[in-house]
């Protein structure tokens, strides 16, 4: 599948993944959730890091985890991306996860790649297929 989009051809990646976002403003996480979707995704949307990870540990046990976590760096009153993506790392030293923040670029350790708020189609589709394919 192709999307024209400001002039650009942006190909749907081929790999079907499942994704788990972490934001804790509800309309961020639908729109972040139904782009993911229109890519051809499988999407899980949380609120915070403590849902995100109980949503991660259910995935892992019921034998079909996350292929990818995009978590929001600031989560007032809760756990954010950071400590979040270090709790994920005690259950898996092996998760993929991109930070997501309207505030800064920059890339924390431990993450692959930013994703800037507000976000577009084709620099999400980007950023995925960068790592995957």
């Amino acid at each position: 599948m192709i999307w024209e989009k400001e002039g650009q051809e942006m190909e749907q990646t081929t790999k079907k993944l499942k994704i788990l976002v972490m934001d804790d403003e509800e309309l961020i996480r639908q729109i972040l959730g139904e782009t993911l979707r229109m890519l051809g995704y499988e999407v899980i949307v949380t609120s915070d890091g403590e849902e995100a990870l109980e949503k991660y540990v259910e995935a892992m046990s019921g034998g079909k985890p996350f292929d990818l976590v995009i978590l929001d760096l600031t989560v007032p009153n809760g756990m954010g991306g950071k400590e979040t993506l270090d709790r994920l790392f005690e259950i898996n030293k092996d998760v993929i996860a991109f930070v997501s923040s309207g505030f800064s670029l920059d890339v924390p350790e431990g993450f692959r790649l930013a994703v800037p708020k507000p976000y577009r189609l084709e620099q999400v589709a980007r950023a995925i297929k960068e790592v995957f394919e």
